[in-house]
């Protein structure tokens, strides 16, 4: 198997676990509500301000490290996939495809085994993690453009 291959594998399984850890125990787990507001993480910032958080503050904040971490870690199953294909289309596909699967397996309480969602659906996922792995196809694209060293 090609690293590139490898590399993806890897890093899907990463972001699946991710997105569907912790896993409580079926009896006690919460029920959570989808989040369908485009952008709603945004209300965080103006927020934190106002209260004076500080660096600190917005570094340690889930609200703000969410949104960022999602685009990182989705930046990483884009990165591969620019050296297994040169086409964007391709990237946006897979990274909409694998972030779908990961928001409806939440949104069913993980296909039936949770009585209800115990995460909770988010549209912002959705848009952050395609943009990742989108930015992840991009910039790896470019650094590896014209070279085959881990194919």
């Amino acid at each position: 198997m090609r690293l590139a291959e490898a590399a993806l594998g890897l890093t899907t399984f990463f972001v699946i676990f991710l997105g569907l850890h912790p896993f409580p125990d079926p009896a006690n787990a919460p029920c959570r509500e989808p989040l369908l507001i485009p952008f709603g993480f945004l209300e965080h910032y103006p927020r934190l301000w106002s209260e004076g958080a500080g660096l600190v503050g917005f570094l340690t904040s889930k609200a703000i490290m969410a949104p960022i971490m999602n685009v990182v870690f989705f930046m990483g199953v884009g990165a591969p996939l620019a050296l297994i294909t040169s086409e964007r289309r391709h990237a946006l596909i897979f990274a909409a495809c694998l972030t779908a699967f990961i928001e409806i397996s939440q949104a069913t309480g993980l296909y039936g085994i949770y009585a209800c969602p115990y995460r909770h659906f988010e549209i912002d996922d959705l848009i952050l993690n395609g943009f990742g792995g989108w930015l992840g196809f991009t910039l790896a694209g470019r650094f590896f453009r014209g070279r085959k060293a881990l194919t």
